[in-house]
């Protein structure tokens, strides 16, 4: 039997006085220095008033005697307390503490998962429609900059070649009025068509839009890029685009550019454009707002079905950089739901206006091995 030397308050009063502190069998005893037992503690009901450290001295208290603490001084104390009460055991409560921790980091990384792998998913087309349409014209410009930079790179050019001749840039800015009318939603859309020949079109946040050249060569009527035209606004009023971006990016990334602090972020905005695929949902969404906004315009809208028809049997499904309006769901789904629209309205374009905007990049440029004769 151990004994040690420490000062005792029984919690009655405001005074605390020297005891002897004998470690039994089966509990603790506290003695005056004349022998009188004053208490007999459990060793299953105590516990340490504050965090055991590396300090000499311990202050205890007891279930049994809530308001009454023991302090002890000396070495050994605690390593005599703790064979007979685990609960002291230092290297056995840091153990502990490891094992909890790594259940709260275990925990923290279950919840992260079930986070981003299930909540924000779903969450973010709320977040999407939470950001400002300033702040996603801001977002859009930059990242329209930066693709007109990487396509000007794709030509060895300075900058990108944009169409821009007069009767066309006005016969589609008729057509785009018409349709931004009818689908009387907050965006100004801004349509700008690239020189390149790649028969395709997307849409970034705020309402930009891009058209190639290559898309206007191989459509056979205005009502076929009308019907691009008004799928891409599809797009830009659901924020499939701003989705897209909050996924791949994370909120906080693009919060920050849209504040002014993400410098540099313009440039991995513009590679995930030219990546981008949309989901099934969002593509058939934008498919049916897109004849929505045809009709309301009083257009006739089965120019965006007789487009991916002959896109389909022409060219197939579209792979690698410039995929935007080929995938997700596949043409033949597509297809299946814009076959029983009603083809009934006006054209979307006077003959004069459409062979102005056909012409909006102007005259082929000929082979550099062709010379005058």
């Amino acid at each position: 039997m151990s004994e040690y030397r420490g000062s005792f308050n029984d919690g009655e009063k405001a005074v605390s006085h020297p005891v002897v502190v004998r470690l039994r069998m089966l509990e603790l005893w506290i003695e005056d220095p004349g022998g009188k037992l004053l208490a007999i503690w459990p060793y299953d009901k105590l516990s340490a008033v504050d965090e055991l450290g590396t300090a000499k001295s311990v202050r205890l208290s007891c279930v049994e005697s809530p308001k009454a603490r023991l302090v002890v001084e000396g070495d050994g104390f605690l390593e005599g307390l703790a064979e007979e009460a685990p609960q002291f055991d230092r290297r056995r409560r840091a153990r502990q503490r490891l094992l909890r921790r790594g259940l709260w980091a275990a925990a923290g990384l279950a919840a992260a998962v079930v986070i981003f792998s299930v909540v924000l998913p779903r969450g973010v087309p709320y977040l999407a429609r939470m950001i400002p349409v300033s702040w996603e014209e801001t977002l859009g410009h930059s990242v329209l900059d930066d693709l007109l930079a990487f396509f000007a790179a794709m030509e060895d050019e300075d900058q990108a070649r944009t169409c821009e001749a007069a009767a066309g840039r006005e016969a589609l800015d008729r057509l785009v009025a018409k349709l931004a009318a009818a689908a009387g939603s907050p965006y100004e859309y801004k349509v700008v068509v690239v020189d390149l020949d790649v028969t395709n079109a997307f849409a970034l946040p705020g309402g930009y839009i891009v058209l190639f050249d290559g898309l206007l060569d191989f459509a056979k009527s205005p009502e076929e890029v009308a019907g691009v035209l008004a799928h891409e606004m599809g797009h830009v009023i659901h924020r499939h685009g701003t989705q897209a971006m909050l996924r791949q990016l994370g909120l906080s990334l693009v919060f920050d550019f849209m504040m002014g602090g993400g410098g540099s972020i313009g440039a991995e905005l513009g590679s995930l454009v030219l990546a981008l695929s949309y989901s099934r949902e969002a593509e058939l969404q934008a498919d049916g707002t897109g004849i929505e906004i045809l009709q309301s315009a009083g257009l006739r809208p089965v120019g965006l079905a007789a487009f991916f028809k002959r896109l389909q049997s022409e060219s197939g499904d579209v792979t690698g950089p410039f995929q935007v309006l080929s995938t997700h769901p596949s043409f033949a789904a597509r297809l299946d739901r814009l076959k029983s629209v009603e083809d009934s309205g006006e054209a979307s374009m006077s003959p004069a206006d459409w062979a102005a905007l056909q012409a909006i990049c102007g005259p082929d440029e000929p082979d550099e091995d062709q010379t005058d004769t």
